[in-house]
């Protein structure tokens, strides 16, 4: 799914995302972000209760009144965190 004006999924380092993926999932605990070993892809596996907060902090990037540069940390619950930006950068 693409959504104007949002990058797409980078790494630490500000890589480009092509060809990476990161899939969402709801568990029992609250695992983050981390990478699966052998592929070019990630998983972020927090609870429903988490992804209520995730989805609260998302809801600024829908309203037209917010900054022109925007980002907002997701979640740091490992060592990979989670950040979603408007342009990229942050």
């Amino acid at each position: 799914m693409e959504f104007p004006g949002i990058a797409g999924l980078g790494c630490a380092l500000g890589a480009h995302s092509r060809g990476r993926q990161l899939t969402l999932k709801v568990g029992q605990e609250d695992h983050g972000v981390y990478a699966l070993i052998g592929e070019n892809s990630f998983e972020c596996l927090l609870r429903r209760h988490k992804w209520e907060q995730v989805a609260d902090l998302i809801r600024w990037f829908c309203e037209e009144a917010r900054p022109r540069k925007y980002y907002q940390w997701l979640d740091d619950s490992a060592y990979i965190s989670l950040l979603l930006s408007d342009d990229g950068e942050w």
